[in-house]
C-alpha cells in the first residue's frame, strides 16, 4: 500500500509543530521540509521528534555535499530518513551510507531529476538505496499539466527495476485514482495538507483516497 508523507515546507516552526499533532495519526511520514529546515535549523527535526516520538520523521536537507556531516547530524537530530540529490557524486552517497549503517533503521531517499542514468540507477541499487522521490517541477504544475502515461510508465519501471518511488507536485486528493494500478511507493503531500484551513481533515481526505484505489482499511473523519 503506498504510504502517505506530509511535507512541512512552512517558516513557521511551531505552527508546523501544532498541524503535525493533528495529523501523525493520518500519515506515515512527517516531513521537515527544505523551507523549515532552513529557517529553523535541525532544531525543527528535534522538535518534531520530541513531539512525536513514534513518527516517521524526514528531514529533506537535499545533500549534495558533505553528506557524511550532513547526514550524521539529522540522524542524531532525530531523523529516520534524509534526502540526497541524484546530482550528488559517488563520494558524497557513500559518506551517506556509511552514517546510515552507522544508526539502526535509518533510511535515505534519493531525490531524483530528470537526467539520471541507467548507471547511476545500477549504482544506487549495488548501495541499497532503494527509495526514490519522483518529483514534479513547480512549473509543470503551474501550467496544470497531468501526470500521464509516460510518467505512470516510468514509475512503473523503475518499480520493477526494485525502487519504490514516492511521487510529489501538486498532488490533489482526486489525483490518487490516476495512480491506481500504478505501483507507486508513496505518494508526498504539502501545502494541500498544511495550509489547508483544516489539516487533519484533509491529511485523512488523502488516506481516504488511498483505501479506496489500494484496497487498505479507511480514516476514519
Amino acid at each position: 500500500m503506498p504510504k502517505l508523507q506530509a511535507a512541512f515546507d512552512l517558516v513557521d516552526l511551531d505552527q508546523a509543530l501544532a498541524i503535525a499533532t493533528t495529523i501523525v495519526d493520518a500519515v506515515d511520514i512527517i516531513e521537515a521540509g527544505t523551507v523549515l529546515v532552513i529557517e529553523n535549523g535541525l532544531d525543527s527535526v528535534r522538535k518534531l521528534r520530541a513531539m512525536l516520538p513514534e513518527a516517521i520523521i524526514l528531514a529533506d536537507i537535499r545533500i549534495i555535499k558533505a553528506g557524511g556531516k550532513l547526514a550524521k547530524m539529522a540522524y542524531e537530530a532525530g531523523a529516520d530518513i534524509v534526502t540526497i540529490m541524484s546530482d550528488a557524486t559517488k563520494d558524497t552517497f557513500e559518506a551517506v551510507l556509511n552514517e546510515k549503517q552507522a544508526v539502526p533503521n535509518r533510511d535515505v531517499f534519493i531525490e531524483i531529476n530528470d537526467r539520471y542514468t541507467e548507471e547511476e540507477l545500477e549504482y544506487w541499487l549495488e548501495i541499497g538505496f532503494t527509495n526514490i522521490i519522483f518529483h514534479r517541477a513547480s512549473e509543470v504544475v503551474a501550467e496544470h499539466k497531468e501526470w500521464c502515461t509516460r510518467d505512470f510508465d516510468e514509475i512503473n519501471r523503475l518499480n520493477h527495476l526494485g525502487f519504490s518511488v514516492y511521487v510529489t507536485g501538486g498532488i490533489e486528493p482526486d489525483d490518487i485514482a490516476k495512480f491506481s494500478g500504478v505501483s507507486v511507493g508513496g505518494f508526498i503531500v504539502g501545502r494541500s495538507i498544511t495550509q489547508n484551513e483544516d489539516p487533519s481533515k484533509a491529511a485523512c481526505n488523502y488516506a481516504i483516497q488511498l483505501s479506496e484505489n489500494f484496497s487498505c482499511e479507511p480514516c476514519v473523519l
